[in-house]
């Protein structure tokens, strides 16, 4: 009997991991975070961006809207929206608030060719909500950023920690709560 119930507390422990959310950031990740305060039309801009692919993945809608993918470009970022998985399985904030925050970092993508192999940054942010955004040109533009900080300094918040993180550096990461549409309808 103890034998069971050590094996069933171990794989409960284990399992733990299975059921957590995390985003699996590819590449090779630069060395340096940042994180944007963002100006209350930077806020709402995102909060446009993300209202809009709450609808496109809600409404099985193709893409984005060409006002969104405007926003997107102004920005330099937008919703990481995995277009083959269903909105319980994106990282897009859905509580239709604008977004005050950003911890981002820069990552190389290689792909390999056949006469030569392909390599391209991408720009991997989350917000105070543990919601995700991308970009593939640099960091999000100045056009939405009112302040920024560099990951480590002390008063610096952090909301996209990387698991090599000493256990020293700040983390305000929140962990992100999958879209539920029965917890969406009974919070409006």
């Amino acid at each position: 009997m103890a034998t069971f119930i050590s094996r069933l507390i171990l794989l409960c422990t284990l399992s733990i991991p299975a059921f957590s959310f995390a985003i699996t950031i590819p590449g090779n990740i630069h060395p340096e975070r940042y994180t944007f305060f963002l100006t209350d039309r930077g806020g709402e801009m995102l909060r446009e961006m993300n209202d809009a692919a709450v609808s496109v993945k809600l409404n099985n809608k193709v893409g984005f809207s060409a006002e969104a993918q405007s926003k997107a470009a102004a920005a330099n970022i937008s919703p990481l929206l995995y277009a083959a998985s269903p909105l319980e399985q994106n990282f897009i904030r859905y509580d239709s608030k604008p977004v005050k925050a950003l911890t981002c970092l820069v990552t190389t993508r290689t792909m390999p060719g056949q006469n030569k192999n392909y390599t391209w940054e991408e720009t991997y942010c989350l917000d105070e909500t543990g919601a995700a955004y991308i970009g593939t040109k640099g960091w999000p533009s100045r056009a939405i950023v009112e302040k920024s900080c560099e990951v480590g300094v002390p008063s610096c918040p952090v909301y996209l920690g990387l698991n090599n993180d000493p256990p020293t550096m700040r983390n305000d990461a929140a962990q992100y709560i999958p879209y539920n549409s029965k917890r969406v309808s009974r919070n409006k």
